[in-house]
């Protein structure tokens, strides 16, 4: 890395586009929504954004699309103070992107069209390593979430947490790992869904993760 990092995470990028409205549509129904907005999501990105805003130097690996989504969601690493050096942009697929509709009692239906950035994150965070010259000693933490039937079992063998959602927690968890690695996995875990707990409270994805500052000190 260009830079000294104690978090690096690769995973995913998504925009959300979600509507709300009183009632989801059925099938070829139009109905009228009363609020739209775009937010920020992904499994990994959440997880970067989570356990940078705890205090940690955090860089994220993947490849968006050379599209608005792509340059909005590098500038918004940015204005968290993520390091987007493996970052990169490709002309050959859009970034990715869920349209969500969420009824007033908070059920909704979603469409999420991804794309394999992940394996080319991959690639650049192997190139990334490679191009270090000492060793070093990495924790992994691995959420396998959304599921893959067909997943390689190298990556569970290879994880020494496995973290299954909320994505804000394993953020979290990162954090206290990289910064507190003598702390107790029990009390690191009561602190992420802690914070986790914090999230859930505020509409949005990342809009709602705390801050460390706004969190009570113990």
């Amino acid at each position: 890395m260009s830079e000294d990092v104690s978090v690096v995470v690769v995973g995913s990028c998504m925009t959300d586009l979600v509507s709300q409205a009183p009632l989801l549509p059925k099938a070829g129904e139009t109905i009228h929504g009363h609020r739209f907005f775009i937010g920020f999501d992904g499994k990994g990105a959440n997880q970067c954004i989570q356990a940078a805003r705890m205090g940690a130097k955090t860089a994220m690996v993947y490849k968006v699309g050379r599209d608005v989504f792509g340059n909005d969601y590098i500038q918004n690493f940015k204005n968290n103070g993520i390091l987007t050096a493996y970052v990169e942009q490709t002309e050959h697929a859009a970034t990715g992107a869920a349209s969500i509709i969420v009824n007033d009692t908070g059920k909704m239906k979603l469409v999420q069209a991804s794309r394999s950035g992940a394996a080319d994150g991959s690639r650049l965070m192997d190139r990334s390593l490679a191009a270090e010259q000492t060793s070093i000693s990495v924790k992994t933490i691995f959420n396998p979430a959304p599921a893959i039937a067909d997943l390689c079992s190298d990556f569970y063998k290879a994880s020494d947490v496995f973290c299954c959602s909320e994505s804000e927690g394993a953020g979290v968890l990162a954090f206290y790992m990289a910064h507190y690695p003598t702390m107790p996995l029990e009390e690191m875990a009561r602190r992420a869904n802690f914070v986790a707990v914090v999230s859930v409270q505020t509409v949005g994805t990342q809009t709602s993760f705390p801050f460390q500052k706004d969190l009570p000190t113990r």
